[in-house]
């Protein structure tokens, strides 16, 4: 229910009984705090500036990606691949395939990236499971069910970030894929706000998701 609703106050709860000790390298054990490889250069993540003190109410904040953290959307969606293959975070490539055609139509294939894995185990595989299961529920019956396509099987995560002081400002966002299908696709979406406006993340989620 916490994470077909995407609600806060279980992941605070559940963070404050498992404690830094465990939060906190288990973050960085994922790549929080270092920039993804990637064929373009890409940001650093954040998860505590060397400053801050690691209050309970820090650690709370840090749950559910509010108080310091910063990740960039490549990151993001690499994290979300370990759903798609068994616990393991891959690394994101700009480029799948270059190909060349002839006159006959025949391809020829000139690059094609190969599958590496970044983080191996990022995640065990019965967590894999279950919480595969209730990330699918949030396309069904949860805060994605306008993602629902005929002849998808989806999962997803949505969630909210306010931006600066006064919390005027939002960053919305969807992380979806397809799930138990035999075609691969994942997509990602932030879009930045008035915190008052309604967003299209859904929309647009679900316009890269249509199958070609």
């Amino acid at each position: 229910m916490a994470i077909r609703f995407s609600d806060n106050i279980y992941f605070s709860w559940i963070t404050l009984k498992m404690g830094e000790d465990r939060f906190m390298p288990y973050m960085e054990k994922i790549g929080i705090g270092k920039a993804v490889p990637f064929d373009l250069p890409t940001a650093t993540s954040n998860l505590l500036n060397d400053s801050t003190e690691l209050t309970r109410k820090m650690l709370s904040d840090l749950s559910f990606g509010h108080g310091e953290m910063l990740v960039t959307p490549i990151q993001a969606a690499s994290m979300y691949t370990v759903f798609q293959n068994g616990g393991d975070m891959l690394t994101p490539r700009l480029v799948l395939k270059i190909c060349r055609y002839d006159a006959q139509d025949a391809e020829e294939v000139l690059y094609e990236a190969a599958r590496e894995v970044y983080i191996a185990g990022a995640m065990q595989a019965d967590t894999v499971s279950i919480l595969t299961n209730s990330l699918k529920h949030v396309v069904t019956s949860g805060t994605a069910q306008s993602l629902q396509t005929p002849g998808l099987t989806l999962a997803a995560k949505t969630g909210t970030a306010l931006k600066g002081d006064d919390k005027t400002k939002k960053i919305a966002w969807i992380a979806a894929w397809y799930q138990d299908m035999s075609d691969d696709r994942l997509v990602l979406v932030m879009i930045e706000g008035p915190r008052s406006q309604s967003d299209r993340r859904h929309a647009v989620a679900k316009a890269l998701l249509q199958k070609d």
